[in-house]
């Protein structure tokens, strides 16, 4: 099955260029549909003009961001924060709120470039 989702213009070309292989969501009902071996078509915020589509190669749930965040901290985040508890607040003042979170928790998609599309 494919789903989509939008990337703003900095994730999606890590990701064309194969430096992104994790692909970190809320869990909210759209995100709890994808499972391992469906694809993700990733569009080119803000004018989609380029798709990425991957594979999931794994799912992780988490119950919160600081647990998701801590997993994979060296790997993903230490270049660019001080700290996990810096990466969850940028997640706070910029993509979900705490709410959406204790409601929802997090999940983790593991994925591989399949195609690059440019519109």
């Amino acid at each position: 099955m494919e789903h989509i989702m939008k990337l703003y213009a900095s994730n999606f070309t890590s990701l064309a260029n194969n430096n992104k292989t994790r692909e970190y969501r809320l869990n909210d009902s759209k995100r709890r549909l994808i499972k391992p071996t469906d694809t993700i078509r990733f569009q080119k915020l803000p004018d989609y003009d380029e798709e990425v589509i991957a594979e999931v190669l794994k799912r992780e749930d988490f119950p919160n961001w600081y647990s998701c965040y801590e997993k994979y901290f060296d790997e993903d985040f230490k270049e660019r924060y001080r700290d996990v508890e810096e990466v969850v607040q940028n997640t706070y003042n910029g993509y979900y709120t705490e709410e959406e979170t204790k409601e929802n928790g997090c999940v983790v998609f593991t994925i591989k470039v399949l195609q690059k599309i440019k519109k």
